[in-house]
């Protein structure tokens, strides 16, 4: 299997565009979340919030790799 006709810039954009298409996502419909789950926003800015943006993006990259 070779990886020679790939295009690594469709696959950073593609997982570009799906971590801008979440944070519009959440952006919007945040409180809502919140609310939903019982969870205020000290709780979430307390518990660290780069952790799981740092996973959602190398699995946004990996999902876009693998559908290319």
């Amino acid at each position: 299997m070779g990886f020679s006709g790939l295009n690594y810039f469709a696959i950073v954009a593609a997982a570009l565009a799906s971590f801008l298409i979440g944070f519009v996502y959440y952006g919007l419909f945040g409180k809502v979340w919140m609310s939903a789950t019982g969870k205020s926003r000290a709780i979430l800015i307390n518990g660290g919030i780069a952790f799981p943006m740092v996973i959602t993006i190398v699995c946004q990259t990996f999902m876009a790799f693998v559908l290319t």
